[in-house]
């Protein structure tokens, strides 16, 4: 927004609003100016062009913080997974340069590796913090790490196996080779389930949510690469139309299933498919997008190209598609977003990957932020007036207990307090005044929040009375006691009074 604005347009089309922002701010320094002059009108608007100037900039802000994941000592750093109580696992290269697998919670590391295993990557992490993956023992194998014990995962008679997935039932998911193709399996509590839909020559089960609903990829009859959704027995293949291949990787416990494929061009593409329907995830300017992971708010994260720049990990949240790159880096990759936004992935500034965590920074928007009440008081009770708080910010907004304004005015419906409000979410409150003498009253409204930038907002609530009921409110009118007296009435000459409120006209003949 520009501050070099016309000023006789802000004046003409904003005057009221902007000597009610000067009057309040006047009220609350214990100056009171009333009725509002020419001058005073003046000042009001170049008050206005220094506010625009000021709060403009505080508008800019980032909407993501990023940590860095990369235990002491370690060489490189891939995070993979992150739960809902913010563990997050992952693997990489030791300071001897061996693969291990890691798991980071409230700043600590922990490595993670079976007895006598060569190397590990921890690849997933249930809300219980029983953690799968897979390393090298004499085979490839996978492991269920739960209470400090680790559990190997090789159905019988396979040659290699690769765990990607675990819900928290414990349940694991994965894939690997028993005789030349490879398959998908499912572990459940000590027992195997292979994971093939009919006439398919290969599977791989990437995804399982808490209803045990798994998705995959693999390539069927035909020779062409799909995506499956398996539920209660029954596969469901995959194709966007479109697209001549496509993979599932993720799916949430509601059954939206994220994944990519190929078009006709061997562009990569992303889709979001649930109940029979899909929909594509795409945003102008990206040559590429590869949608992997998926939360219960159907927020989905991977990685793409924009404008043919490096690989780039994405957020699109179902209305808005947003970069993910941690400043400096060259390049990211996001795999995993949990149901409180928290975002993981790796990248690199320089030679070795790095794991990160993007968490989203919530804007608290309040509108409007001044409330006036005017007209004849007296009368009776004016209608409430209600006022909308919305996050405008990526991290969820966490609004504190709202403080109710002084009498006259009270609080008459708090919608917000304690709620927590996601992307674009809103509540609402109202504002009620009861009659009273006709008086300016000016009161306010404390509405605190985790917004780093804004962590109380002050809402402004003021009363204009009308006591003469002539249709002009105290601050505007230069005497509220006759009702003949107001800039809507015309000069009438040789009668001693200021009838039109404006002392630039003469009462002369």
């Amino acid at each position: 927004m520009n501050c070099h604005v016309n000023i006789s347009l802000i004046y003409s089309k904003y005057n009221r609003l902007i000597e009610d922002l000067v009057l309040i701010a006047m009220i609350r320094r214990k100056v009171y100016v009333v009725p509002f002059k020419p001058a005073i009108r003046l000042f009001a608007v170049f008050m206005a062009l220094i506010i625009c100037c000021l709060i403009i900039p505080l508008s800019s802000y980032a909407r993501f913080i990023y940590t860095e994941i990369f235990p002491p000592g370690w060489q490189s750093s891939e995070a993979y997974d992150i739960n809902n109580n913010g563990i997050i696992v992952g693997s990489g290269r030791d300071e001897t340069g061996k693969y291990r697998g890691f798991l980071y919670r409230s700043g600590t590391y922990k490595t993670l590796i079976p007895p006598g295993w060569e190397e590990a990557h921890a690849r997933a992490v249930n809300d219980k913090g029983d953690v799968a993956g897979q390393g090298l023992s004499g085979d490839y194998k996978g492991f269920l790490y739960s209470n400090g014990i680790f559990t190997e995962i090789f159905p019988p008679g396979w040659k290699e196996a690769y765990v990607y997935g675990i819900n928290n039932n414990g349940d694991v998911v994965g894939y690997g080779r028993e005789l030349k193709y490879f398959k998908g399996f499912l572990y459940s509590k000590g027992t195997y389930t292979d994971i093939l839909p009919p006439g398919w020559r290969d599977a791989y089960a990437y995804g399982i949510n808490r209803n045990g609903v798994i998705t995959g990829y693999g390539t069927d009859e035909n020779n062409k690469t799909k995506g499956f959704v398996y539920k209660n027995g029954v596969y469901t293949a995959l194709l966007p139309p479109g697209l001549h291949e496509a993979k599932a990787f993720h799916v949430n416990d509601l059954g939206a299933v994220a994944g990519s494929g190929l078009d006709i061009g061997n562009t990569p593409k992303s889709f979001m498919y649930k109940d029979g329907s899909y929909s594509e995830i795409l945003s102008p300017g990206w040559q590429s997008v590869e949608a992997y992971g998926i939360n219960n708010s159907g927020a989905v994260v991977g990685w793409g190209t924009y404008k043919g720049g490096h690989t780039t990990g994405f957020l699109y949240n179902g209305s808005s598609f947003f970069s993910l790159v941690p400043p400096g880096w060259q390049w990211s990759q996001t795999y995993i977003i949990n149901d409180h936004g928290d975002i993981i992935g790796y990248g690199s500034y320089g030679a070795e990957n790095r794991g990160f965590m993007a968490r989203g920074v919530p804007d608290i928007s309040v509108s409007p932020m001044i409330i006036f009440f005017g007209g004849n008081i007296g009368s009776g009770k004016l209608p409430d007036r209600t006022v909308t708080i919305k996050n405008d910010g990526i991290g969820e907004l966490i609004i504190g207990q709202i403080t109710a304004p002084q009498s006259p005015f009270s609080m008459t419906a708090d919608n917000c307090s304690g709620k927590t409000l996601v992307l674009y979410q809103t509540c609402t409150i109202s504002f009620g005044l009861m009659p009273v003498s006709g008086k300016t009253a000016v009161s306010g409204s404390e509405l605190p929040s985790n917004d780093p930038l804004k962590k109380s907002v002050t809402l402004t609530i003021g009363m204009f009375p009308d006591n003469d009921n002539d249709g002009y409110t105290l601050d505007a009118d230069c005497d509220d006691s006759d009702p003949l007296r107001n800039p809507g009435t015309a000069e009438v000459p040789l009668n001693g009074k200021d009838d039109d409120c404006d002392p630039s006209t003469t009462d002369g003949p």
